[in-house]
């Protein structure tokens, strides 16, 4: 009789083994990168729309405001701008949208997920831009996920925009000097 060709029980065995520690190994590493990846991206989605607001304050000679909101329809005090944002005219540069006076340019759904971003005094709350496009007061907005269990040994996976007073933006990471803490202010 002819012998078949195939795969012994054993061979099957000992296969998915080797295939299960290397998966193991790989997994960390891999969500490791998962999850920074999806920091860099929401850091450079609210980097693009702090861009925007700033160009829109120039382009249209009025304040323009970005502030955290949670229904993208008014700003909030509370949380984190993970809950979204909006940028709106601030014709009254007041940092709140008034129904009659200002126009809301663009929303940010929350990002959802285990992403925190805290933005430190003075721009805890929102970032408001001049019609020269300076902006009222500079600031850090902090980028935290669950990789940060201790912020002392860990801090080196945050990112933060570092906001300076002529309305530039620079990102850095989480060992840079400017970046305290996960914490809201």
């Amino acid at each position: 009789m002819p012998r078949t060709a195939g795969f012994t029980l054993t061979e099957l065995m000992v296969t998915l083994t080797v295939a299960s520690i290397i998966m193991m190994i790989a997994a960390p590493s891999f969500r490791e990168f998962l999850q920074s990846n999806r920091m860099s991206t929401q850091v450079n989605l609210l980097l693009s729309d702090l861009n925007a607001a700033r160009s829109e304050a120039i382009k249209r000679r009025i304040p323009i405001t970005l502030c955290k909101s949670a229904n993208q329809t008014a700003c909030v005090t509370t949380g984190g701008y993970e809950q979204g944002w909006i940028l709106f005219t601030d014709t009254d540069r007041d940092g709140t949208v008034d129904v009659n006076d200002d126009t809301i340019i663009r929303t940010q759904e929350a990002i959802g997920g285990d992403l925190t971003i805290r933005g430190k005094s003075p721009v805890q709350n929102r970032v408001s831009f001049h019609d020269s496009g300076n902006v009222s007061t500079s600031g850090t907005l902090i980028f935290c996920d669950a990789r940060i269990r201790v912020f002392s040994t860990d801090r080196g996976k945050a990112r933060a925009i570092v906001i300076n007073q002529p309305g530039r933006f620079r990102t850095v990471k989480g060992d840079d000097s400017l970046v305290t803490s996960c914490a809201t202010e």
